[in-house]
């Protein structure tokens, strides 16, 4: 059930040639009963159905005609019937009867002699095909087709390709002749190899596909078809009689685009095939019923702040689901609905870039972008899908720091130990992270180096430590210069310095109530231990520092002279013994002197006082131990005595 293409390209056109073409152009002309040319939008035509016989007998007829014409002597006349095709040799002149007109569909091409003008639908190349139709059973028909390309030529949207030439399909078919150069062949019926169905399709009625026909059936029902392969019966079916394909479902194309079927004519009455097996493909024609998507949607990105106009920022891809190979339902264009005038996207790419120039992170940090992708290449009636991109303006060094304010004061009292904390300065800048990271330094005011200033890692502040005693006696107040700096700078925007900024600190230090401080805060001294009770040891002296300059009362720290060797005046100042001392039993002492204000005693100052007792010849020497031995009476002068030794013990007192 299938038709076979041959195609055969045209060579230098004879006389004979042009004579038969001019009359299978007047054949086709006469017996063409639908018009090949398709609608432009969807050049789609399922069933072709041939009537066998009436093309056998025009065609033999045709064929007598045109032996008679080759043999007919140049400048006879023609006398034709009305409605008879035109068939003219170079030279020779027509004639026709009064009241005669030609006969030509629209579109149909006109074949002439050299001489003839040229007739052709416009955008046609000069160049024309050949399809001949083969295996009717008698002779063959050529069709005259034009081709507007050198490229793969489709009739009803099924490719042709040159067929089998040589002896097993008996030569390659010769224009105008009998149609029995080779050997017979049996009568088959054809059928496009390849039918075209729209998805989605909604109606009530199941969807015409196309139909299937065999020579064999007579239309008595003595045939009947069968159908089977991808979908059938469930999707496809057919009428056993008639041969007519029908979709019962509503196919999508993005599920599945292609089927294929398998079709067989088969005798009612023995269940055997009359006709061999054949295949068929029904392809799924898309319409655009699937909106542009965005698989990674929504986006987020970050983009420098200050960057330039034009600056790259993220690439969206939007894709179509629909069939990129026809039409434009899978071609989209890219547009920003919201974000405007900040950003823009490349309608082609996809890209989205920064539209203005400087934008400042501190002014405003994020932007929300609303992006369509819409197909039909952005034409009214395409489908559209939206995604959304959150734009966020990274962090650059653009910013100087600078102080709260220019200058600062702090009260310190004069007591602040020396490493303590007595001051803290804060610069602030707009800037994050390293960006915003700043130095601190001291300029002026403190030549001694009394302060130092750092930097507090955590809070950026300026923390003012001491670094010698204040005294408010010495030194009221100190003012310092400060300079803050950014730790990182960046050189494009160094022209926007400078990064940094000063201020005044004033630090005024407080007077305090501070104790009787001693002359000297370890004293030495040294006292004989033959001296008499009441003598005098030595003297401390110790002074109130502050202004009011308090008088100094003296006393022991009994936890130091538990024996109370020791007596202060406390006036005075002056140390005295209070009991006899001893060398040999406390060879030193180690008081503890303290002076409290006559005012407030609470203010007590505190000296360390070390007395050591000189020793005088006031003890007799003694044995270490006692001896005792024994002496034999006969005993030589100058014998050694070998008896015990007894310690000696000493006498009491």
């Amino acid at each position: 059930m299938f038709l076979t293409f041959y195609l055969r390209r045209p060579t230098e056109t004879t006389a004979q040639n042009v004579t038969q073409q001019t009359d299978r152009q007047a054949d086709r002309q006469a017996d063409r009963q639908t018009d090949r040319q398709a609608d432009r939008q969807l050049p789609l035509v399922n069933e072709v159905i041939v009537d066998e016989r009436r093309r056998a007998a025009q065609h033999s007829v045709r064929a007598s005609r045109r032996r008679e014409e080759e043999t007919r002597r140049p400048g006879d006349q023609e006398t034709r019937r009305p409605g008879d095709p035109e068939t003219r040799s170079p030279g020779v002149q027509e004639t026709r009867r009064p009241g005669d007109q030609e006969t030509r569909r629209p579109g149909d091409q006109e074949s002439r002699s050299p001489g003839d003008q040229e007739t052709r639908r416009p955008g046609a190349d000069q160049m024309s095909w050949w399809v001949v139709l083969s295996g009717f059973g008698i002779g063959s028909v050529l069709l005259s087709l034009w081709a507007p390309c050198c490229g793969e030529l489709t009739l009803n949207s099924v490719p042709l390709a040159p067929g089998p030439w040589g002896p097993a399909r008996g030569g390659p078919p010769q224009p105008g002749g009998s149609g029995q150069g080779g050997p017979a062949r049996s009568r088959r019926s054809w059928v496009w190899n390849q039918f075209f169905v729209l998805e989605e399709y909604t109606g009530d009625e199941p969807l015409y596909v196309g139909k299937l026909h065999s020579d064999v059936d007579r239309g008595d029902g003595q045939v009947t078809y069968v159908l089977s392969g991808e979908g059938a019966p469930s999707i496809f079916t057919i009428d056993a009689n008639t041969g007519d394909i029908h979709a019962t479902k509503r196919l999508d194309r993005e599920a599945q685009a292609y089927y294929t079927l398998r079709a067989q004519a088969r005798d009612r009455a023995t269940d055997r095939p009359v006709e061999p097996e054949s295949q068929f493909v029904v392809k799924v024609q898309d319409i655009n019923d699937n909106e542009p998507r965005f698989p990674d949607g929504p986006y987020a990105a970050s983009v420098p702040e200050m960057s330039p106009m034009g600056t790259s920022v993220v690439t969206v891809v939007a894709t179509d689901a629909d069939d990129p190979t026809y039409g434009n339902s899978a071609r989209v264009v890219y547009s920003i609905l919201q974000g405007q005038p900040y950003f823009s996207v490349e309608p082609k790419t996809g890209v989205v870039r920064t539209a203005l120039a400087d934008m400042d992170r501190e002014s405003r940090d994020q932007y929300l972008l609303v992006i369509q992708a819409k197909d039909m290449v952005g034409q009214m009636g395409g489908l559209s899908g939206t995604t959304s991109v959150t734009v966020t303006l990274s962090d650059v060094n653009d910013n100087p720091p600078h102080f709260y304010r220019k200058s600062y004061q702090f009260l310190v009292p004069e007591s602040v130990p020396v490493s303590a904390v007595v001051a803290k300065v804060k610069a602030v800048d707009s800037d994050l992270g390293p960006n915003a990271d700043v130095d601190y330094s001291i300029l002026e005011g403190d030549p001694l180096g009394v302060f130092r200033i750092a930097t507090e890692r955590d809070t950026q502040e300026g923390l003012l430590t001491l670094q010698k005693v204040l005294d408010f006696e010495a030194r009221s107040s100190y003012t310092l210069t400060v300079e803050v700096t950014n730790r990182h700078v960046d050189p494009r925007f160094a022209a926007l310095g400078p990064f940094s900024d000063r201020a005044t600190v004033r630090l005024l230090v407080k007077n305090v109530d501070e104790p009787p401080v001693f002359s000297a805060g370890l004293a030495t001294m040294a006292v004989s231990e033959a001296v008499a009770v009441g003598t005098s040891v030595g003297r401390v002296s110790a002074l109130d520092p502050d202004a009011t300059d308090s008088p100094v009362r003296y006393s022991i720290d009994r936890n130091t002279d538990l024996e109370r060797y020791f007596h202060i005046d406390g006036t005075s100042g002056v140390l005295r013994t209070a009991r006899p001392l001893d060398r040999e039993l406390v060879s030193l002492h180690n008081i503890t002197v303290m002076a409290s204000e006559s005012l407030d005693p609470r203010q007590v100052g505190r000296a360390v006082v070390l007395i050591s007792i000189t020793d005088v010849n006031d003890n007799a020497p003694v044995f270490a131990m006692e001896y005792q031995t024994f002496v034999c009476e006969n005993a030589r002068p100058g014998q050694r005595d070998r008896g015990r030794r007894y310690p000696a013990t000493r006498p009491s007192l």
